[in-house]
């Protein structure tokens, strides 16, 4: 290791970021599927290093997101920890060329007030008074410094009528929920400078930001019983995991996933309760109408406790998707190893194609530009933890390919693959809307790379459009696929795509 950092250090000291990044992985590979405690912190700094390379060639989005990566794990840099002196001269480095770039990185630097101009397109809307909602634009530039409360103030010194709660302010930004606490240099570096403020649910606005909370402490029925004025209390804090979910939105008789984060609370608190409590939340408008989604920050534990609970009961199988009617979805990856001669990575394709392929090795290979394409990418099957990184990196991926990366406001939602034995009508819901909402926001190919979101899009999509009252026609390729047509692999039986029930005119 030491000297693969001294060979980082002096890449990094004399500007050859790219260099740096190779030096280091050359070593990062070799302790990266092991339990070795340094892994991450290499990974980080090798992200740090590669963020000026970004910048170098005019990618300032990509150099935020691997900028964030270096963030993300340079506290693991603690004393007493191997070459210690060396990541720190490295963090030194780095940090140092960062005062250059604050105005690409988005962070207050220590010593340096720095503002930011925001492009925010704000919700309206008064019961009383509006048939529908609208929305006004303003371009505002503020302290990153401040909170985004102070930016809520702002607009409400632009627009007097523009009402939010005043205390315990909780907001949509893009989608997610968030408190008006946070803030505006860690939102930027969330959400970039262009914002869609909306309340934590359009459904039940009654004014601007404010909303009717009445169903939500109406649902507290359900598990009163078994609690007292206390508990209440803690279950009135659960107000943004209720809304969360999109799954409330198709059902409105849904428990909400604050139900079952309180469930859980009861149950460590009052344990004799517990089977009472299990056989109340074990319902058609319960539990089972429950399923991961990353709209929130921060993130949270939410999932690893319902999921729990969950698993309490017997486990729902879901019909039609089995090892052999999917096999065809690991097709593309196999001949792409092959062709490569690397080894699979253990946790998803996308990691196999960055680690162990890497994107020199792919665009040393493109003989089939998609640079006529626009091409959206669905991220929602991952970690909501990961989900910014995955995003950066399928992002890399598919711009070295040339395709146009086109966004879309559901790219995170969940997919409805675990609602789908429970209630099929809201699981195809979601899919389908999915699909839809990439399409409707200009994509010509929507990429997955996960076998649940593949069998819920594409070979469920009879089901979806039955549902949505829409054709679905967008394909759905996997992230091998794609890969492999551009580098000149059109085998479609190779590649299982004869076995999509969206079918593609890329090749024939």
């Amino acid at each position: 290791m030491k000297k693969h950092l001294e060979l980082f250090i002096d890449d990094i000291e004399n500007d050859k970021f790219y260099e740096a990044h190779e030096d280091l992985e050359h070593y990062w590979h070799t302790i990266r599927k092991t339990d070795h405690p340094l892994k991450n912190l290499c990974k980080g700094f090798i992200n740090g290093a590669t963020a000026y390379e970004l910048i170098k060639r005019g990618n300032d989005k990509g150099a935020r997101t691997l900028w964030k990566t270096h963030q993300k794990y340079l506290p693991i840099m603690e004393e007493g920890i191997e070459n210690y002196e060396l990541f720190y001269k490295a963090n030194e480095i780095l940090q140092e060329l960062k005062k250059k770039h604050y105005d690409i990185l988005g962070e207050n630097l220590q010593g340096i007030t720095m503002s930011v101009k925001l492009d925010t397109r704000t919700f309206f809307f008064n019961a009383e008074t509006d048939f529908l909602a609208y929305y006004k634009r303003h371009e505002i530039k503020i302290d990153s410094s401040k909170k985004v409360k102070d930016l809520l103030v702002e607009i409400q010194e632009l627009e007097p009528i523009f009402k939010f709660k005043k205390t315990n302010t909780l907001l949509a930004i893009n989608g997610v929920s968030i408190k008006a606490t946070l803030g505006i240099d860690k939102a930027v570096e969330l959400f970039g400078t262009s914002w869609e403020i909306t309340p934590i649910s359009t459904f039940r606005a009654i004014n601007d930001l404010i909303i009717n909370e009445d169903d939500f402490i109406a649902k507290h029925e359900v598990l009163a019983e078994f609690a007292d004025e206390e508990d209440f209390k803690y279950y009135k804090t659960l107000i943004s995991d209720y809304y969360a979910s999109t799954s409330l939105s198709h059902n409105q008789d849904y428990f909400g996933d604050s139900m079952f984060l309180y469930a859980d609370y009861l149950i460590d608190k009052y344990p004799e309760k517990k089977e009472a409590i299990l056989k109340v939340i074990d319902c058609a408008d319960g539990i089972w109408l429950y399923e991961k989604e990353c709209n929130q920050y921060p993130l949270n534990d939410n999932a690893r406790k319902i999921n729990a609970l969950k698993a309490e009961f017997p486990a729902q199988i879901v019909k039609k998707y089995t090892p052999e009617t999917m096999a065809y979805y690991d097709k593309a990856e196999a001949v792409l190893c092959s062709h490569f001669g690397v080894q699979k990575d253990e946790d998803c394709a996308l990691e196999t194609i960055m680690d162990n392929i890497t994107i020199e090795k792919v665009t040393a290979e493109l003989k089939h530009s998609f640079e006529a394409f626009n091409v959206a990418f669905y991220a929602g099957s991952f970690e909501c933890e990961n989900l910014a990184e995955v995003q950066g990196e399928a992002e890399k991926l598919l711009t070295a390919i040339g395709a146009k990366v086109v966004k879309f406001g559901s790219s995170n939602s969940a997919d409805g693959f675990d609602l789908v034995s429970a209630n099929s009508k809201i699981a195809y819901n979601k899919a389908g809307n999915i699909a839809l909402d990439a399409f409707d926001s200009g994509a010509e190919i929507l990429v997955v790379d996960s076998k649940e979101s593949h069998f819920m899009m594409d070979q469920s999509v009879k089901s979806c459009e039955r549902v949505v009252g829409r054709d679905i026609t967008i394909p759905i390729l996997n992230i091998s696929q794609i890969l492999s047509l551009a580098i000149g692999i059109t085998d479609v039986a190779k590649l299982g795509l004869d076995e999509h029930k969206i079918k593609q005119e890329l090749v024939g």
